[in-house]
């Protein structure tokens, strides 16, 4: 009797691992989440119905409107080629959301001598010839506010990017901190680059050194930035610069826009094609209202708010296994039929949950003593540049090309174990109710994947993004409305193409880290960028503070790290 509020004992699935048959998504009976169904009540039910509908009609108008801006959008524009409406949007939140959005990565790299900003320059200098994301300008072209602004992508008039020095003996995290924060300039860099000397050289004469490249999101996502930092040092081991700049290879072109690349993918301008891009956004409503409310992740202060003079900032937590650690995870992985998004996105769901319950007894939440099971969600961002027609579009062209996956949830906590079809129980803080949850996780992703879910919310994310930035950075992070349908999120930056070292004999650079970093200082929730660079797994946490608690996005590092070892063991 679920609806009357008694909680089960024992919830019957069928594990995913042993049963194939098991939809995607779904522990054990709802297709985007691991609860059971609870009945609805007529009026529940009409409700739910009734919401659908205003929402299909609201957001077909939005799709169509959207895909028409994008049909006009090739053949206008000021001074360049126009931005497209997701790339607009993300510009504007880094212009009216101090930098927010804005990605970066930090290269650590140690030499026999120090890097100077010669040597760099000369090597940007090349990145630049190559990328025009390096050369290219903003430019408006209209309106002169958050809601009106257009723009236009034009050649920068004051040349190739110049190489900022940090502060001697200074940090990364310094360096980052300023950076960040500082909002696109119209005519300014879409990328800049600052050189960091941590500290003077060791007694074995090994030179530290710190490559901050940070890159406007609009115009690049967190696998072209990989491609971006790889040739950036690729230049850097370089004995000599040819004179034309073209060691890293010919010129690139902009790539056209996600949603011009999208819209050629799913059919161009046919009316059968029209009709399916709105059937694909209606399956995401359909999703959205089946995923049942989920717990927030902790807030530093329920009762805050962000008043003028308070500025926000990302909080950032690491977690990093060896290499031999990662091998065994990724063995472990594979051993289990799992991807590694989808085990690192089972291993965060069951974290929150810990955490969240632990913050709930403590607070004597009357809800965890009567035993009602803890929901929590998770959303992925799912890259769409290989899933274009005719042709992918390759990782090293710089743009930004992502996508989503629907919100999958699971239940913990509560009297609430697990009856697998074999006929044991799991309790679901366990580790085998990880690699339980992990693949439902990737058969979730598959279905949504093979369901072109990414690009249906490709045509309609730049929505999303303007209406945040419209809201502005003094509400998004704790007004009710800015409450997100999920508790965490996971990116995956997938296996980046970085090497272990880097030039020649007489001038050999190792790669010690690969941290990315992305200004998320207006997030309410807790990101996981997980990425695979020299043989090492890093899982960056990364949220908006003071809206989230830096000691529970702490708490969420140690607890993911701890299991994450736990599964390559296994």
């Amino acid at each position: 009797d679920g609806h009357l509020g008694r909680p089960r004992e024992v919830i019957r699935v069928r594990d995913p691992v042993r049963d194939p048959a098991l939809p995607s998504g779904s522990l054990p009976l709802n297709e985007c989440s691991a609860h059971p169904r609870s009945p609805r009540t007529m009026s529940e039910f009409v409700t739910r119905r009734a919401v659908m509908a205003i929402g299909s009609a609201a957001l077909a108008v939005v799709l169509l409107r959207k895909m028409m801006q994008a049909r006009t959008r090739v053949s206008g524009g000021v001074g360049g080629r126009p931005l497209g409406p997701t790339e607009t949007a993300v510009v504007k939140h880094s212009r009216f959301c101090r930098g927010s959005m804005r990605v970066a990565l930090v290269l650590r790299l140690h030499g026999s001598h120090p890097l100077t900003v010669e040597a760099l320059q000369s090597a940007v200098n090349a990145l630049c010839i190559r990328h025009p994301v390096m050369r290219s300008v903003v430019t408006r072209t209209s309106g002169s506010t958050v809601h009106d602004e257009t723009y236009a992508l034009g050649p920068s008039a004051s040349g190739n990017v110049v190489v900022q020095v940090g502060s001697q003996g200074g940090t990364w995290q310094d360096e980052w901190e300023n950076l960040q924060h500082k909002p696109l300039a119209l005519g300014g860099p879409l990328a800049q680059v600052v050189l960091v000397t941590p500290e003077k050289a060791s007694l074995d004469g090994n030179h530290t050194v710190e490559i901050i490249l940070a890159v406007e999101h609009a115009f690049c996502d967190g696998i072209s930035i990989g491609h971006l930092g790889h040739e950036l040092l690729l230049a850097v081991g370089a004995s000599s610069i040819d004179d034309d700049g073209t060691v890293l290879g010919p010129p690139l072109l902009w790539s056209e826009s996600m949603e011009d690349l999208a819209m050629e993918t799913t059919g161009g301008w046919g009316p059968i094609s029209i009709l399916r891009r709105i059937w694909l956004v209606l399956q995401l409503i359909r999703m959205a209202s089946g995923t049942p409310k989920v717990a927030m992740f902790p807030r530093a202060d329920e009762g805050a708010g962000v008043s003028e003079t308070t500025l926000c900032t990302t909080a950032q937590e690491h977690a990093e296994l060896t290499n031999d650690e990662t091998s065994a995870f990724i063995a472990a992985c594979r051993n289990h039929g799992v991807t590694v998004t989808s085990a690192v996105g089972a291993v965060q769901l069951q974290t929150v949950a810990d955490i969240i319950t632990a913050q709930r007894s403590a607070d004597s939440v009357v809800g965890d003593k009567m035993g009602i099971p803890l929901a929590v969600g998770t959303v992925w961002g799912a890259e769409t540049r290989r899933w274009y027609k005719p042709s992918p579009l390759p990782q090293h062209h710089v743009a930004f090309h992502v996508g989503g996956i629907p919100a999958f949830s699971a239940s913990f906590g509560g009297p609430t174990t697990i009856l697998t079809e074999a006929g044991g129980t799991v309790d679901t803080m366990s580790t085998e109710y990880l690699w339980i949850l992990a693949a439902a996780a990737r058969r979730h992703l598959v279905r949504m994947t093979e369901a072109s879910i990414p690009l249906a919310i490709a045509l309609v994310v730049s929505s999303m993004y303007t209406a945040t930035a419209v809201l502005g950075p003094r509400v998004m992070p704790f007004e009710e409305k800015a409450r997100p349908p999920f508790t965490t999120s996971v990116s995956s930056w997938g296996l980046m193409p970085f090497l272990h070292t880097y030039g020649h004999a007489d001038d050999l650079w190792t790669l010690d880290a690969v941290i990315p970093v992305v200004n998320m200082s207006y997030t309410p929730f807790p990101i996981s960028l997980v990425t695979t660079a020299a043989g090492k797994l890093t899982v960056t946490l990364l949220a908006g503070t003071p809206a989230v608690s830096r000691l529970a996005l702490r708490e969420l590092r140690d607890g993911m790290l701890l299991r994450l070892r736990v599964m390559s063991l296994d």
